[in-house]
């Protein structure tokens, strides 16, 4: 009966391409609509920097968790602070859920964070606190560029410098004067 009803759908469609876009868009549907396989709630006791804070569950459990699609400045860089106090602001001792993407290569989770109903990843680029990370996700998020966009344009937040630098840039930068002045002997 249900690869009757396969059949009889597949045959009403035109071709092999129609096939695969209607599929493409199904599953794109799904993950712009947040179709997440977890969610994780409870209460953020720990703001680490502007995309990473620590959430304790119900069980007494703690999950560090990495706000998806976005990367703030790093400590030692200019908004550094700026971006942990306005995530800080948002979520602090605050009720959060997380709605779970995966995890980070440093075993961190990676999700959409909500505090009071805001998504904080989108919340963060507005204020001008973070650029968009696309690696998390993979698919194009307009919201967040159409927010980055805005942020930039009104000169909030890390955008008042004339030259801001990406946190992955500014990593890589690091990384390269650390090694740099190690004495290999």
């Amino acid at each position: 009966m249900k690869r009757h009803l396969l059949s009889s759908f597949l045959a009403r469609i035109p071709s092999k391409r129609s096939t695969l876009a209607a599929l493409t868009l199904l599953g794109s549907a799904c993950t712009l609509q947040a179709c997440y396989a977890d969610e994780l709630r409870g209460r953020v006791v720990a703001v680490i920097d502007g995309d990473t804070l620590t959430v304790l569950d119900a069980q007494k459990e703690q999950h560090r968790i990495r706000l998806a699609e976005i990367d703030a400045p790093e400590k030692k860089q200019p908004f550094g602070r700026a971006a942990k106090e306005s995530l800080a602001g948002m979520c602090f001792q605050k009720e959060a859920v997380v709605q779970v993407l995966g995890r980070d290569r440093y075993g961190r989770t990676i999700g959409h964070v909500i505090c009071h109903g805001v998504n904080t990843s989108e919340e963060q680029v507005r204020r001008g606190m973070a650029w968009i990370y696309p690696s998390h996700t993979g698919v194009i998020n307009f919201k967040l560029h159409a927010l980055l966009d805005e942020a930039r344009a009104a000169k909030r937040g890390l955008w008042r410098d004339r030259n801001p630098v990406e946190p992955w840039k500014f990593r890589a930068w690091d990384d390269v004067k650390a090694r740099a002045t190690m004495n290999p002997w």
